[in-house]
């Protein structure tokens, strides 16, 4: 279910990302992010905290790349995508699980011939934290995708993260092999 359009103002997305559990959320509420704490989630979604627009400067670069390195994995895996924007989801009960997919694969690099349920999402990492994307997404990243393919109720996720600017890398999640993870998280 759609809640707001891509093209939605960022002081609105801001207040209606407050209305649920998010994507980016999961990770400090699971306590395995470097950006807060479950206390902060809490305390947020009670809205006793003042709203803020803290985007930082990786935050805001990495926003600024994300066209291009969205560009560049269709580009690499002749595939396509397009921006949607914040999603909840459309079970009775669970409408406070959102949120924002980077894209929605329209044209799945996996199963040209079968529409298949997924999309993309999109990361720009510093140099220093390169090792941890060596063979797999980071459990932060992981726990983030995992949420996301719960809420659109998606088949698998592709990744995509550009490392200092220069080192390109791709994965795929799928949503069987982390059925029992995904089950945790929720």
């Amino acid at each position: 279910r759609l809640v707001l359009p891509a093209s939605a103002p960022r002081p609105e997305w801001l207040a209606a990302r407050r209305g649920g559990i998010c994507s980016s959320d999961v990770p400090q509420a699971l306590g395995g992010s470097e950006w807060g704490s479950p206390q902060h989630v809490y305390w947020d979604k009670l809205g006793k905290l003042p709203e803020r627009d803290d985007m930082n400067e990786a935050m805001f670069w990495g926003q600024r790349h994300e066209e291009t390195v969205a560009r560049v994995w269709a580009e690499r895996n002749r595939a396509a995508g397009r921006r949607i924007g914040l999603i909840a989801r459309k079970d009775p009960g669970m409408g406070h699980h959102m949120c924002t997919l980077d894209r929605l694969v329209t044209v799945c690099p996996l199963r040209r011939d079968e529409q298949e349920r997924c999309f993309l999402e999109v990361k720009c990492r510093n140099a220093f934290v390169a090792k941890k994307w060596k063979r797999n997404v980071p459990d932060d990243v992981l726990a983030q995708v995992l949420w996301a393919v719960h809420v659109g109720e998606f088949d698998h996720a592709h990744v995509a993260c550009l490392i200092g600017g220069s080192d390109y890398r791709q994965f795929v999640v799928g949503r069987e092999e982390h059925a029992g993870l995904i089950g945790n998280i929720v």
